[in-house]
Order: structure tokens, then sequence, then C-alpha cells
């Protein structure tokens, strides 16, 4: 199972206040707040968030394998537009136990 953080251009990874404390994203606190969400997601059409949210879950339990990834992508302007040179990938440290909510 693999979870991306993308970023393009220069945006940078942003915080989720989760009871009285802000977390930013990357952490195993804000990887269970969004799976969390992605599973009580009840909006028309976000079956495919529910469904991500389950197997994630499922994953953390069984301890499979879970890897949450950081990709940014330095955005550059040229004269026709835009250009990516490069895309530069991480790898955050996330506990399987804490995103299973055990």
């Amino acid at each position: 199972m693999i979870i991306v953080e993308a970023k393009g251009g220069k945006s940078q990874l942003g915080k989720k206040r989760i009871g009285k404390h802000d977390y930013q994203k990357g952490t195993p606190e804000y990887a269970q707040a969004i799976t969390n969400n992605m599973k009580r997601n009840k909006v028309p059409g976000a079956a495919t968030d529910r469904k991500a949210a389950k197997a994630i879950n499922k994953a953390a339990k069984k301890e499979k394998s879970v890897r949450y990834l950081h990709v940014q992508t330095p955005i550059t302007k040229t004269e026709s537009g835009s250009t990516v040179s490069e895309v530069k990938i991480s790898e955050f440290n996330i506990n399987l136990k804490e995103l299973a909510g055990k």
C-alpha cells in the first residue's frame, strides 16, 4: 500500500488541526486522521475515498507494507509555459499500529 502526499511548484507541507494540536502532513497522526476522514466521507461520489481508507486500515492492521511518500515536483516557468525537470521522492516514517488505530 502506498500513500502519496504530492506537492507541485513551491507548495509546502500543510498542517491539520486534530483536537487541540496541529499535525504536519507526513506524521502518523495526520495519516491516521486523513484515513479516518476518508472512511467517514458520505459525500456522493466519495466511494473511492472509503475504499482507499478501508484498504489502508486493512493493510495496517495486518502489518502489511504501508509506505507514505512525499513527492515534490518543482515547476520552472519557461517562455513556452512550464517544465518539470526533476521529481523528488522521500518517505515519511509512520507507525502501522498508530495508523491502524491500535
